[in-house]
């Protein structure tokens, strides 16, 4: 034999195992590729049904910051409502006082009697309408309440079965798995601990809400004071305001006072300047007539002393009870990961997994919604501010889920 031909034949078996680990090469690098796109197909599903899952969350406390600010509208409402009642008394007493002057003239004592009995029909029917105006906005008040405490249960509720529909849209077969952070708790089990309804019923919280209402009225319904005249001598000093009164109960009872008063000073030219003569005054209350020095009333318990002693006395009442409502508070204790919410997707064919994590968070931005005083605005139930992002797992969630994942496995 040529020794030639024996190295062909040597070269035949050593060309088929180079071939063979070339397959298996290929072969393995075609799996790890297609467990490489797999897995990134599962992150981008577990990324997605986390962001939606924050979506959700964030949409649930902007919810409820909205129904807060409903109510805190309604009630501002109210305080115009009940001013206005006040207002047309004063303005009514005005005519009123001045039509009793004017009767003293022979030839309008007739037409100021009659006057007086029109004026008078005006007011009933005005009050009326003012009585079912505020009784509206009680009635929305009682059903926004009511509405706080049902979509704290029914949007919680909601998140696991958006959660399925989001994740059953990209394959049926995915199983899958919600937490709150720490990756132990099942979702929405801690969700309750970030927020809580809130009773009017309880002083302390009733203080807190009617402290927020007082500071959002407007002009009109906080202080309603100027000057009609303003002369050397003479001055017509026109002041009034609306204020809140809370129960025992937890009702809410606004009222008002507004007056107008003459001031000159008491040696004509010299002296202080004081009221002397009251022009005209008028009162309202919701439900009840208040203490007196239950308020300044925009100053006018200080500026027109007298007129305000005698629209107390004259309070009229629109007699519409207001019963205590119910609002939605931040929990500020541990909150253990209420508010992020970490989602594993497992695929049962190939048992590979993915893992993602939400959490929701309060931002305003002050270079486009400034607050009055510039400072930053910690996180509240009272403006709809809060938003979704991703973020990454912490090491401790890393290693819970590790550890679930090697029992499950083994």
């Amino acid at each position: 034999m040529r020794l030639g031909s024996h190295k062909k034949g040597m070269a035949l078996p050593l060309y088929l195992a180079f071939s063979l680990l070339l397959c298996l090469a290929l072969l393995s690098v075609t799996q790890l590729g297609q467990h490489a796109r797999r897995q990134f197909y599962l992150q981008s599903v577990a990324d997605n049904a986390a962001m939606s899952a924050g979506v959700l969350m964030a949409r649930q406390l902007n919810f409820a910051a909205l129904l807060n600010r409903a109510l805190i509208g309604n009630q501002v409402a109210l305080a115009q409502w009940v001013g206005m009642h006040s207002w047309f008394n004063m303005m009514v007493s005005l005519l009123n006082n001045s039509s009793t002057v004017l009767s003293f003239v022979p030839a309008l004592t007739g037409p100021m009697l009659t006057f007086k009995r029109v004026l008078k029909g005006v007011k009933q029917g005005t009050e009326k309408g003012l009585a079912a105006v505020v009784m509206l906005h009680v009635a929305i008040i009682q059903a926004i309440s009511a509405l706080q405490t049902v979509l704290q249960h029914t949007l919680i509720a909601e998140i696991p079965f958006s959660l399925n529909d989001v994740i059953a849209a990209n394959d049926q077969q995915l199983e899958w798995d919600a937490f709150h952070g720490g990756g132990i708790v099942p979702f929405p089990a801690l969700w309750w601990r970030l927020t809580t309804v809130k009773s009017t019923k309880d002083k302390e919280q009733s203080e807190f809400f009617k402290d927020l209402v007082l500071k959002s009225r407007d002009p009109f319904s906080s202080k309603r004071t100027y000057d009609w005249l303003d002369v050397y001598a003479l001055k017509i000093r026109r002041a009034g305001g609306s204020d809140l009164a809370t129960r025992w109960n937890g009702e809410w009872n606004w009222h008002a006072i507004d007056t107008v008063s003459a001031h000159w000073r008491k040696y004509a030219l010299f002296g202080s300047m004081k009221e002397r003569v009251p022009l005209a005054w008028g009162a309202s209350a919701q439900y009840v007539r208040v203490k007196r020095w239950a308020s300044d009333y925009g100053e006018s318990e200080w500026i027109n002393p007298w007129a305000t002693w005698l629209g107390w006395t004259s309070m009229p009442r629109l007699k519409v009870r207001q019963p205590a409502f119910r609002f939605v508070r931040l929990k500020h204790t541990a909150r253990l990961g209420a508010d992020k919410i970490v989602i594993k997707i497992t695929d049962p064919t190939s048992e590979q997994q993915a893992i993602a994590k939400a959490e929701v968070f309060f931002s305003r931005p002050n270079s486009l919604f400034p607050r009055s005083d510039n400072q930053s605005e910690k996180e509240n139930l009272f403006n709809a501010l809060w938003q979704p992002r991703l973020v990454p797992l912490s090491l401790i969630e890393q290693t819970v889920l590790g550890i679930q994942a090697y029992e499950k496995s083994t």
